[in-house]
């Protein structure tokens, strides 16, 4: 570290160390090389009088100069999903700020640290650390609802705000602030009615979303926001996400490592979950077009990132896990015939079904290679199978008018080998453990749901912390 004459330097993104390498040549002392990519920074570690860092898959503290381990706090903490991502960054989370009692027994199960139950709304005070995460509630933005912004009584952001000015006038603010939410956020509502010369953040997220930075603005010397794609990081799942940092500067933000034309592809539902021939399909926004509905009913999402894992499977969407599909199958090179079943796998389609053995009220009124049209709990209640089905709840949970879907949803899984994506599968698309959760089951989807994954926090948490490092260096 610094204890020469000669000048100093931060080698950012360092890769393999060339710059780090030709500063060396040129006189300069590499006080810190940090690369979030670990096989990059384990070939520039090899470089003499080279300190090297990798943020990648970290377990140890992070530290900063004065050797104190950085420490957080987790707002809107839900199961716990930034609370594993700071974790695996090497932050000690102090503590984690939830409502749900659910959520609250999940976290505590999965992640590490103290949760406290409460409602933001009741706290006034939090404990003195450098970074706060937070969460706040997506469901006033996202385009899954009625995007109320500001309006909507769920929206946590003047509590957060709330929070950080009593921080300010304590002395207790955080270094660093890190707020995800949906990509909704950003985006203008065409019912508000608003524009550049009248905004309307009563109304519109976007111009709300305005206002909650400039408040930041007034609360950090630096606030920035950008788009980040989790998919892009090696989540297997297309989940974007608005990412805002405040802090005393700003921070170099992560490059993606995963797609096209980068160091590795996308992580695909079959690599993640193991579908081997089966396929998942029904999911999705494309193709965008409103004519393309079935096409994105249809289209065969298997060898992809999964579409945005939402707080609740249920409805006509998808996604559906089915027998690998003719498409599908000649997609992958697959020779088409009779598929090789195991009593723990689902069942096989209508049309793999021999005569002999099919109820009575099984019915096909399709070609073999189409799904088998009507199935149903009774030959008067049958649904079709090649259009999206009624809406089927996501648990076994039965009341009133639900439990006729309930026994079509267990019918078609039975008939048709068309089922849901479980709560084990919807966890690993978040990057989340797989058991540990709490709850009913419509309770832990959505929870597993509005999870932030675990990746993306470690990833964002890393540049903050390169961006700190940066800091302590300029302070010494």
């Amino acid at each position: 570290m610094p204890g020469t004459d000669r000048p100093t330097v931060v080698d950012l993104f360092c890769g393999a160390g060339g710059m780090s390498l030709g500063l060396g040549r040129a006189g300069f002392e590499i006080v810190l090389a940090a690369d979030v990519w670990k096989p990059a920074a384990d070939v520039s570690q090899q470089l003499p009088d080279t300190h090297v860092r990798s943020d990648a898959g970290r377990t140890r503290g992070a530290t900063r100069s004065t050797g104190a381990t950085v420490r957080a706090i987790d707002l809107f903490a839900g199961c716990g999903g930034a609370s594993i991502g700071l974790h695996r960054a090497g932050v000690e989370v102090v503590a984690a700020y939830e409502r749900d009692p659910d959520a609250c027994a999940s976290h505590r199960a999965l992640a590490p640290g103290e949760v406290v139950e409460v409602d933001l709304a009741q706290v006034l005070d939090l404990p003195a650390v450098d970074l706060w995460w937070a969460s706040p509630p997506c469901q006033p933005f996202s385009s899954a609802g009625k995007r109320r912004g500001a309006s909507d009584d769920r929206d946590g952001y003047p509590h957060l705000l709330r929070l950080l000015d009593r921080a300010r006038k304590a002395g207790t603010s955080p270094r660093w602030l890190v707020i995800e939410n949906v990509a909704g956020l950003g985006m203008h509502s065409r019912k508000a009615g608003c524009s550049a010369m009248f905004p309307r953040p009563d109304a519109c997220p976007a111009c709300y979303f305005a206002v909650i930075l400039d408040g930041l603005g007034h609360l950090f010397p630096w606030v920035g926001h950008r788009l980040l794609d989790c998919a892009d990081y090696g989540v297997p799942q297309r989940r974007r996400r608005i990412i805002t940092v405040c802090g005393p500067h700003p921070i170099e933000w992560p490059t993606p490592t995963h797609g096209p034309g980068r160091p590795l592809p996308w992580v695909t539902m079959r690599q993640a979950l193991g579908l081997g021939v089966l396929d998942v399909l029904g999911a999705g926004t494309n193709p965008h077009s409103a004519g393309a509905s079935h096409e994105r009913t249809h289209r065969v999402l298997t060898d992809e990132p999964a579409p945005t894992v939402t707080a609740a499977q249920v409805g006509n969407a998808g996604p559906w896990v089915v027998e690998g599909s003719n498409k599908g199958r000649r997609q992958r090179g697959v020779v088409r015939g009779p598929l090789v079943r195991s009593v723990d796998q689902p069942a096989l389609t209508v049309t793999q079904v021999p005569d002999h053995v099919r109820p009575p009220w099984w019915h096909r009124a399709s070609p073999p290679d189409e799904p088998s049209r009507a199935v149903g709990s009774r030959a008067n209640a049958s649904v079709l199978l090649d259009r999206p089905s009624p809406t089927v709840s996501a648990t076994e949970e039965q009341k009133g008018a639900g439990n006729r879907s309930q026994r079509r949803a267990r019918g078609e899984h039975v008939g048709a080998g068309r089922r849901r994506l479980t709560i084990a599968e919807c966890a690993t698309l978040q990057d989340l453990p797989t058991d540990g959760y709490v709850g009913t089951k419509c309770s832990q989807y959505r929870q597993i749901g509005n999870a932030a994954p675990p990746r993306l926090a470690e990833v964002v948490v890393q540049v903050v912390l390169l961006a700190d490092s940066v800091t302590d260096v300029a302070e010494r």
